[in-house]
């Protein structure tokens, strides 16, 4: 820096042309201070301090105002502080520069840092494992509330929950997975491994704990509808003689409600009881007319039961829970077909139906089978994959080794099934992983 600064030459200079010491000295001196002051201006170094500017100026101004040397000398002090802070505020701008750049979302950057200087991630790897351990604490938290919920305002808390873990899972980044973070987890305790397999099997816990919810408030509607349809049914009975069989189908149907929750939900469970007491009350009053009037309903529901089986399972491919949403619903449709005894005269329907029902729910079961192997495999060969990544980054390439895993890769892929929602990225990875192999 300056050792006469700007401002301070300024000062100086302006009392010294500024007539106060014309008296003193001739217009020579005042030139030479002049001179001198001018040559420290263009000087690097400290700056200068009080005595050292009164030396200067004293050999031809010795009664030079003190005040004003003291301003000058305070004025050219400054400048150092102010860039010792600017300074100061660089370096740590700088540090935060680098630390922001290099935990950019970009593998080609990370992966070197990760090797090198792996410190400099702590903020990525910090993020991830407080939003990875606050998604699955939501999802346990979410799955205990379920488990034990006694009201709808609890089944309606865990969909607010269950939203609050997507949300934390959402903040991983997926570039970020298979960067095992060694360094960093070998000073922090690390909840998990930050690989693309505890990643997948995290949202698929989610997922199934969501699929669960809409069960929950499925079951929820189907009661409601349930109770009210009965208690109305129940009160128009009161009003009318007893052989009006309109009235006594509507109880009945009332009651078949309660059948259709699933039951292993909250609602489910509740009904049960509630579908006994009313079918006791029911039997009470009806004779046997009315029992085979309940097996018509039963089919009826059943053939409700199918067609939403039907219609679930449009447009393929579909995820797990549309698979197991469909086999569900093919269950409920048969086990209304089984509460038809034989001396119900719609026996012979029941059966037939029954028949057909069960040789669907197979092929059912089947495609949720092979969408579930599907998944599995696909997550096998990615697996693979990044295996076979690591295989290219070393030194010493062993093309033997290289080729071999190609090889898994490859039949790994072909263990996905056609029809399935990895199919068409399946197809894509065998594509090009047939191609480099022949480029070996």
């Amino acid at each position: 820096m300056q050792r006469l600064g700007n401002r301070a030459f300024e000062i100086l200079t302006g009392e010294i042309n500024g007539g106060s010491q014309d008296n003193l000295t001739s217009e020579l001196g005042r030139k030479i201070v002049l001179q001198r002051l001018d040559k420290l201006r263009l000087q690097m170094g400290e700056p200068l301090s009080y005595d050292e500017l009164r030396q200067i100026v004293s050999d031809q101004f010795p009664n030079f105002d003190e005040k004003v040397l003291q301003e000058a000398a305070a004025v050219n002090r400054t400048p150092q502080i102010y860039q010792q802070v600017m300074r100061g505020s660089l370096i740590v701008v700088g540090i935060m520069a680098l630390i922001w750049f290099v935990n950019l979302p970009v593998p080609l950057i990370r992966w070197p840092v990760s090797k090198t200087i792996p410190v400099l991630l702590f903020p990525s790897y910090m993020n991830m494992n407080y939003h990875y351990k606050q998604a699955i604490a939501d999802a346990e938290y979410t799955e205990k509330l379920l488990q034990e919920a006694t009201t709808n305002a609890e089944i309606d808390l865990s969909e607010q929950e269950i939203q609050k873990a997507y949300q934390h899972l959402d903040r991983l980044p997926a570039w970020s997975l298979d960067f095992n973070p060694k360094f960093y987890c070998s000073l922090f305790k690390c909840s998990w491994q930050f690989t693309t397999e505890e990643y997948e099997k995290t949202r698929d816990y989610i997922q199934k704990i969501e699929g669960k919810i809409i069960q929950e408030q499925y079951a929820q509607e189907r009661f409601n509808e349930a109770e009210s349809a009965l208690n109305s049914a129940r009160q128009e009975y009161q009003n009318l003689k007893s052989g009006e069989r309109r009235v006594i189908a509507a109880w009945q149907t009332a009651i078949d409600l309660f059948d259709q929750i699933p039951s292993d939900t909250l609602a489910g469970r509740l009904s049960e009881n509630r579908s006994l007491t009313a079918q006791k009350d029911f039997e009470k009053e009806v004779d046997q007319a009315t029992r085979e009037k309940r097996g018509t309903t039963l089919i009826a529901t059943a053939q409700q039961y199918a067609v939403q089986a039907v219609n679930v399972v449009q447009n393929p491919p579909h995820p797990v829970e549309k698979w197991e949403q469909a086999v569900n619903l093919w269950e409920q449709a048969i086990r209304q077909l089984e509460k038809i005894y034989k001396d119900h005269s719609s026996y012979q329907e029941a059966q037939e139906k029954l028949s057909e029902y069960n040789s669907n729910l197979k092929k059912i079961k089947q495609r949720l089978q092979d969408e579930k192997d599907s998944i599995e495999a696909m997550k096998k060969a990615q697996k693979l994959i990044a295996e076979w990544r690591e295989l290219t980054r070393s030194d010493d390439l062993d093309y033997r080794v290289m080729n071999r895993q190609l090889a898994n890769i490859i039949y790994t892929l072909e263990d996905v099934q056609p029809g399935t929602t990895v199919n068409a990225e399946a197809q894509d990875l065998l594509r090009r992983t047939r191609y480099t192999r022949s480029q070996l």
